[in-house]
């Protein structure tokens, strides 16, 4: 039901894939036949380790369809059926394709145990199967799996809700992840946790958290148009004597591919102290990506993301901290809304 990936090399991107299929299908599970079967299908330049003898055919291996015709009693499959499938694969696009989907099932189960019970598949090789109790386990985790999807946001560009939705689930992975309280400071905001004006916003932060002083005197009657100056998400975890001097998590939240070469150094905490707040919160202030994409990366660029962003959420662990226990009612209907659509695409 989903396009073959264009990279199938990446195992994050072809494990996305699978997971994505598993949902979609009937019986919720998806097999690593049916996966090589559909790699060999659709996608194209598939080329084996040229590193690895064992995905090296010698020439003499290789009959023509004339040879094999010299030696009828020889049991070579019924080659009308396969000039009617349009042919078939060699032996290294078949050793290729199974080595990808290998690579792949090997990504699954890192995941399985990266988000914990917050992993709405069980690994089952050669198959995935997702948990029947998804839709009120795994939410977060099949939320940013859609979101991060091009193929599930083409269907309705223009829809600004899961953008929105996403902030909600960083909010409350937030909260858990320091144990406390937070808000979301993204536009809009909701009136029941913080004011829309920006202004106002930032005066009753600073009466939450018990730090800042309040808004800038110089700036209550400035024009401003800041929405929320990259900060979406605030949490921190107080005393029981509510005093100055805690644990401040400042939160930037984006659903862009593109977040590492726009997004990691996108929110300035210094910045933000310097220009808004009256007085310069004591409390050091740890900062925070949220991304729903899965990261897979060397250990050195996973380091060079972590200085320039901070705690980096991605789907794992933002699933992870999201935990179980909240209903995510809006991300669940959102979720099963699209792949509602995607199961009627022909």
């Amino acid at each position: 039901m989903f396009p073959v990936p264009e990279n199938p090399t990446d195992p994050s991107v072809l494990a996305d894939w699978l997971e994505l299929e598993t949902l979609a299908a009937g019986d919720g599970n998806y097999s690593a036949e049916d996966a090589t079967d559909a790699l060999l299908r659709g996608a194209s330049g598939l080329q084996p380790d040229p590193l690895d003898p064992s995905m090296c055919v010698e020439p003499d291996e290789l009959l023509s369809a004339e040879e094999m015709a010299i030696y009828p009693g020889a049991d070579y499959g019924d080659l009308e059926e396969l000039e009617a499938d349009g042919g078939g694969y060699s032996r290294d696009e078949e050793e290729a394709a199974g080595a990808l989907v290998r690579n792949a099932f090997m990504e699954l189960r890192q995941r399985e145990r990266d988000a914990g019970p917050a992993y709405p598949f069980w690994v089952e090789e050669p198959r995935l199967c997702a948990s029947p109790h998804w839709h009120r386990l795994g939410v977060p985790y099949v939320f940013c799996l859609c979101l991060a999807n091009e193929t599930i946001l083409r269907l309705d560009p223009q829809d600004y809700r899961p953008r929105r939705l996403f902030e909600d689930l960083a909010q409350e992975a937030a909260r858990r992840y320091v144990g406390g309280r937070a808000v979301r400071l993204a536009f809009p905001r909701r009136p029941s946790e913080l004011p829309r004006s920006f202004k106002c916003a930032v005066e009753r932060l600073c009466t939450l958290m018990g730090e800042g002083g309040g808004l800038k005197p110089e700036l209550h009657d400035a024009r401003i148009s800041a929405g929320d100056a990259h900060v979406d998400v605030v949490a921190w975890r107080d005393f029981p004597d509510l005093r100055e001097g805690k644990l401040v998590l400042f939160g930037n939240c984006t659903s862009s591919r593109h977040w590492r070469t726009r997004k990691l150094r996108e929110m300035s905490v210094r910045q933000f102290r310097g220009d808004w707040v009256q007085d310069d919160p004591p409390s050091v202030i740890l900062r925070s990506l949220f991304i729903p994409y899965r990261v897979v990366c060397e250990p050195r660029q996973w380091r060079s993301d972590t200085r320039a962003a901070g705690i980096i959420f991605e789907r794992c662990r933002l699933a992870f901290w999201a935990g179980t226990e909240a209903d995510f009612a809006a991300q669940r209907s959102w979720v099963q809304d699209v792949l509602g659509a995607i199961r009627q695409t022909p």
